[in-house]
């Protein structure tokens, strides 16, 4: 049992191993959108950008005029009071008509915060001047406290001073708000998203917000919404210090994005856009059920046949060109038939095709197993006693059966791919159709989701095949014994 369960707790090590490798093959040529920006590195960023860095390049561009000056403006405007503080101490440094250009650039900013006047901000010298005095009178609001505070208090009750006060400090406050989505378990938790998501639209300018009435499953889809838009524009709103830049150095790539939507976001979306853990959860039951279904009812094919032809030589004689045609027999042959039958049919057809594929392919491991069985002492003694051959063999498939045991992981992997095809050609809404949609397409986030969970799969169904092993021959309970001693 010891050894067992360090087994079990070497996957999740394996794992993480096993998905950087299986994220490099799929994503290989492949990068991940990054809307008009530069593409992701695929594991490690060795100089993460956050606003700090992106503001100041834009005021320098800015300040310098140029061609590329009002595009500069432009970004600069759309990363808003984020990048606040990170010009404003800067703005005196500058020569007066480099700060002039810069002191119209933010304009916008003061429009959206709901500041200043057009005659204020129209003119260089009065812009400066109110920018000069708004750093005086509210540099202390741009604090990680005090937006903690305006978005907590708006997220328990809203009220237009509430609002104010948190559109103030626009999309400085961002962070926060992203945080006050609250987890959604029951009607207040949407009430919340109701006060908290129309802020985020009007600072950011997505469209993205719920009514209090709205349901539960609205509410969780439209949280995993922000959660995914957020995790792909943080770094243009939030700046990097100490430890967060060395995390970002392995989050911010094209593997940390995809972990941690898989942690975070139900292990992200497919290409049509729908949640992988909710197309998993209402797909994968019928898939898992072809496979299980096909294991015990295969399994007890090849044990049973097995001890036919074993027990019978004339048998034994056909018995290689008879499993080689069923093995060979295509799945279409099947599929044309029922392709208009209900889908309880379709399903029982699928489950022939693997129930046979599965005994044809197993039935030659028990067969010779067992024949070894049965050229051993304990089977010539049971023959010297007159027990028949079909007796001999019936007495000795406890111990041939190992053969079948050992190949429950291994053949675990093959079982699922078969699944797949049968779903695809007998039109079954299983995992089947999806996954060679996604092979299709080249969805790595499906893919990575169905390749890890068959691989974890695998494992646990090796693990409990050992464990079953080890119940059948004392003889290797006791190897795995002295191994974990040693």
């Amino acid at each position: 049992m010891r050894h067992a369960l360090r087994r079990v707790l070497w996957i999740g090590p394996t794992l993480v191993l096993m998905s950087a490798l299986l994220f490099a093959f799929l994503s290989h040529g492949k990068h991940h959108p990054t809307q008009g920006r530069a593409p992701l590195p695929r594991f490690f960023q060795p100089d993460p950008v956050s606003v700090r860095q992106t503001t100041q390049a834009l005021t320098a561009r800015i300040a310098a005029g140029g061609p590329d000056a009002d595009a500069a403006a432009r970004r600069l405007e759309k990363i808003g009071g984020a990048a606040l503080p990170h010009v404003l101490p800067e703005l005196d440094a500058l020569p007066p008509n480099q700060r002039a250009r810069v002191a119209l650039a933010l304009t916008p900013i003061a429009y959206r915060i709901g500041l200043g006047s057009r005659e204020e901000l129209k003119h260089p010298e009065t812009a400066v001047l109110f920018w000069n005095r708004f750093w005086q009178d509210r540099s202390i609001d741009f604090r990680p406290g005090v937006a903690k505070r305006a978005v907590r208090r708006i997220a328990q009750r809203a009220s237009e001073g509430r609002r104010d006060d948190v559109i103030g400090l626009d999309t400085y406050a961002l962070a926060e708000l992203i945080a006050a989505l609250p987890n959604i378990r029951a009607q207040e938790h949407v009430e919340q998203m109701a006060r908290v998501t129309p802020l985020l639209a009007h600072i950011t300018g997505q469209p993205w917000t719920i009514k209090p009435d709205a349901s539960l499953d609205e509410a969780r889809s439209l949280r995993l919404v922000w959660r995914q838009w957020w995790r792909e524009h943080r770094l243009d709103y939030v700046a990097l210090d100490g430890p967060e830049r060395v995390l970002a150095m392995l989050t911010e790539t094209e593997f940390g994005r995809w972990a941690e939507n898989a942690v975070y976001a139900r292990l992200g979306a497919n290409s049509r856009g729908q949640s992988v853990l909710d197309v998993l959860a209402s797909r994968a039951p019928l898939t898992l059920a072809l496979a299980w279904l096909a294991i015990l009812f295969g399994y007890a094919g090849a044990f049973l046949a097995a001890m036919a032809v074993a027990a019978n030589a004339r048998v034994d004689r056909y018995f290689s060109p008879g499993a080689l045609m069923v093995v060979a027999l295509p799945c279409a042959v099947f599929a044309g038939g029922a392709a208009h039958a209900t889908e309880s049919l379709r399903f029982c057809v699928g489950l022939l095709v693997m129930t046979l594929a599965t005994s044809a392919l197993l039935l030659r491991y028990q067969r010779l197993s067992l024949r070894n069985e049965l050229a051993q002492d304990a089977a010539r003694t049971r023959r010297a006693f007159g027990h028949s051959e079909l007796s001999v063999a019936r007495l000795s498939s406890r111990n041939a059966s190992s053969a079948l045991l050992s190949l429950l992981g291994r053949d675990m992997p093959t079982l699922l791919s078969l699944a797949f095809v049968v779903e695809h050609a007998l039109s079954l809404d299983g995992l089947g159709s999806v996954t060679i949609e996604a092979v299709r397409v080249g969805d790595t986030t499906w893919l990575m989701a169905v390749g890890l969970g068959i691989m974890a799969f695998a494992a646990l169904l090796q693990i409990t095949s050992d464990l079953a092993l080890a119940r059948l021959d004392p003889r290797l309970r006791d190897a795995g014994e002295e191994a974990v001693q040693q």
